[in-house]
């Protein structure tokens, strides 16, 4: 039989439980993220992400930050990864990079590019084109530093893109 004192310390360590578990999920924003949410790779957008809400009549509700738009993916084609065509919105304009390789000499280049277009071109997006060789660190650091400009991993283009691209090669 347990003491009047063990029962309370048994109930008390069971609520103290319970609100550990409900405050960590609470602030840990990657569990609470719903299964239609997508989210970028790099840290520096770790509260950003773009949500798909309820299909309806074939179109998506997307909303990211405080902008949302209706899209119907059979009437569009995305020629980046969802998250980033999406957070984007529609009507973009853009000027597209390839970047294959490990050479980081290129690097440099597209710093230096980038900053010319932010000035030439203040209302376009500049997208580079690669393969998984590019350096993460390197893609996230620019992609954090400069707003206007995304990644586009071409392992990760929807599958019908990747199809016609390839054709072409062949």
């Amino acid at each position: 039989m347990l003491s009047k004192y063990k029962k309370i310390y048994l109930l008390n360590l069971i609520i103290c439980s319970i609100v550990v578990v409900k405050f960590s999920n609470l602030f840990n924003k990657k569990e609470n993220i719903s299964k239609n949410v997508l989210v970028s790779d790099c840290k520096c957008k770790s509260n950003e992400y773009v949500e798909l809400g309820p299909k309806k009549n074939g179109s998506y509700l997307v909303r990211f930050n405080n902008k949302s738009y209706q899209i119907d993916p059979t009437e569009q084609v995305f020629t980046c990864d969802l998250y980033n065509s999406l957070r984007r919105g529609p009507n973009q304009k853009v000027i597209s990079y390839s970047l294959f390789g490990k050479n980081t000499k290129y690097y440099k280049l597209i710093y230096e590019t980038a900053n010319k277009i932010e000035k030439i071109y203040p209302d376009h997006i500049i997208r580079i084109y690669h393969n998984e060789s590019l350096d993460k660190t390197f893609i996230c650091d620019l992609e954090c530093s400069k707003r206007h400009l995304d990644f586009c991993n071409i392992k990760k283009l929807p599958l019908d893109i990747y199809n016609k691209i390839n054709y072409r090669k062949n």
